[in-house]
């Protein structure tokens, strides 16, 4: 009749009959799925116009970022800062960095789409770094996605510093309070400082599913441990 029917449960869990009926000759379970046509010439064919998914520099970028000596504060934060602040997944501001870039590849604003959907462009999830209104940055006055560049003493958008800082070849550190990352997984932030050139994060604490993802992205979480207390 075209209706899909709960499956019963054992304790033990699914039902064994309706495990057996699911995954026998489970390759060819679904033809259609089999009678896609895959290119031969190369696992997937990045396309380098497409705006939703790029070929990512990762695995290009040293894993070992060595010594960091003489670096900058890019942002000075609180405590709880939430792994949706750092790496937000809502709509695009038209005057957001990355609604200038996509504008500047001739989209209109009804197309920019969100954060979310566009962090298979490694360009999109390092211009949304810390691009939220409310974000309480102590190197600057107002909220937003502003900071300091301390050597100009100029007050510019995160990812410009970032850029400024890049260009001069000086290391850049995040500080932060407790619970750096807390919220639900997303592992664009740490992709995203990774891109942004950030070397560290150092907090007081950080939330532990995050930590590992900037482990894994190679940007060093360092532990402030308060010696006063």
């Amino acid at each position: 009749d075209g209706t899909l029917k709960k499956p019963k449960r054992t304790k033990s869990g699914m039902n064994a009959k309706v495990c057996a009926t699911v995954y026998k000759d489970f390759e060819t379970f679904s033809p259609q799925f089999e009678d896609i046509s895959v290119p031969a010439n190369q696992p997937f064919p990045w396309n380098p116009s497409s705006l939703y998914i790029l070929r990512p520099p990762y695995l290009e970028m040293p894993s070992v970022l060595g010594d960091v000596i003489k670096a900058s504060v890019l942002l000075s934060l609180g405590d709880n800062v939430s792994s949706e602040l750092v790496s937000p997944s809502g709509s695009m501001s038209r005057n957001s960095t990355a609604a200038q870039y996509l504008s500047s590849k001739g989209l209109v604003p009804k197309e920019y789409d969100s954060y979310g959907n566009r962090r298979g462009n490694h360009n999109i999830v390092a211009m949304g770094i810390f691009n939220n209104n409310k974000l309480k940055n102590y190197l600057v006055s107002m909220n937003g996605p502003f900071t300091k560049h301390i050597p100009t003493n100029t007050i510019v958008d995160i990812y410009e510093a970032a850029r400024m800082y890049k260009k001069s070849n000086t290391p850049m550190v995040l500080v932060a309070g407790a619970n750096y990352g807390t919220g639900p997984t997303r592992d664009s932030g740490a992709r995203g400082l990774r891109l942004l050139g950030v070397s560290a994060v150092i907090a007081h604490s950080f939330s532990p599913a995050h930590r590992l993802e900037l482990i894994n992205q190679g940007v060093m979480p360092v532990l402030c441990v308060d010696t006063t207390a």
